[in-house]
């Protein structure tokens, strides 16, 4: 089976008439100056069409996104949180947990099972909910 880099790839399918698209989630955080994201999408993936997605649109830095990554014309669609979150492109909250023990109990409290266990019984739009164990 023989294999194919991306690169090439790119220039076959270019050199059959289609064209390149690529969907950047979190757009404003990998693709600055010279990250490796950022030269394989200016220098080998150049495609035709990007869709740039990102939850906290900054002007700042989408224009200088724009200018290093030699983007053209954009244009905009802003879709506010409550509508992301029906149509499941977004969470509705962030979960987080943070367990402290007091020193010299560390051996008395696993937590990695704790937290697998309050995990596994906390509905996915529970983010505002509170446990305890």
């Amino acid at each position: 089976r023989k294999r194919i880099h991306i690169d090439d790839m790119v220039v076959s399918l270019r050199e059959q008439g289609c064209r390149i698209g690529a969907v950047v989630d979190e757009a404003h955080h990998g693709f600055h100056a010279e990250t490796q994201a950022a030269i394989f999408f200016r220098g080998v993936l150049e495609p035709e069409y990007t869709i740039l997605v990102t939850a906290t649109p900054d002007d700042k830095d989408i224009k200088n996104m724009q200018k290093q990554m030699k983007l053209g014309e954009l244009h905009r669609i802003a879709v506010s949180r409550a509508d992301a979150t029906a149509q499941g492109l977004i969470k509705q909250g962030v979960k987080c947990v943070a367990w402290r023990v007091e020193e010299g109990n560390e051996a008395l409290v696993d937590l990695e099972a704790t937290t697998a266990a309050v995990w596994s019984t906390t509905p996915l739009n529970g983010a505002n909910q509170s446990h305890t164990t």
